[in-house]
């Protein structure tokens, strides 16, 4: 199956989004699109596999996002924005506070991303940005 991220807002302190995959919509929050340390930005918008693998911290299945330069990028739910770090966070709503933006988000979310992407079948996630961004490869 294919999942698309599509990016739309861009701040200093975050990317935020949304991920659709087959009829189910969730919001995501990531790194932001520029950050001195290049380990520390959002992924470059591309087209790359996704794999359900167990996590080195916890026994349970994780979604990763397998992109080049890139280790460990996991798709997880998010309820505080500093996870978002080395992951893409999903939830059902945005919460905006003072200025920074978090997903809200319940073990469910995870749960129906489970059921739309199932596991052991081959994945492709679609990332894209709604705007035109800087170049996200400069040092």
């Amino acid at each position: 199956m294919i999942a698309t991220l599509t990016r739309y807002i861009y701040t200093p302190r975050h990317t935020v989004g949304h991920l659709i995959a087959g009829d189910m919509l969730w919001y995501t929050l990531e790194s932001p699109v520029e950050h001195p340390d290049p380990g520390r930005r959002c992924i470059p918008s591309g087209t790359y596999p996704l794999t359900w693998e167990r996590s080195l911290l916890q026994p349970v299945l994780t979604l990763y996002v397998h992109a080049p330069g890139a280790t460990g990028i996991s798709i997880r739910t998010g309820s505080r924005w500093w996870l978002r770090e080395g992951n893409i966070l999903i939830g059902c709503s945005l919460k905006i506070i003072d200025e920074s933006v978090d997903v809200a988000a319940t073990p469910y979310d995870y749960d129906v991303l489970r059921t739309v992407l199932l596991p052991g079948l081959t994945h492709t996630l679609i990332v894209r940005d709604a705007l035109s961004v800087p170049d996200q490869h400069h040092s």
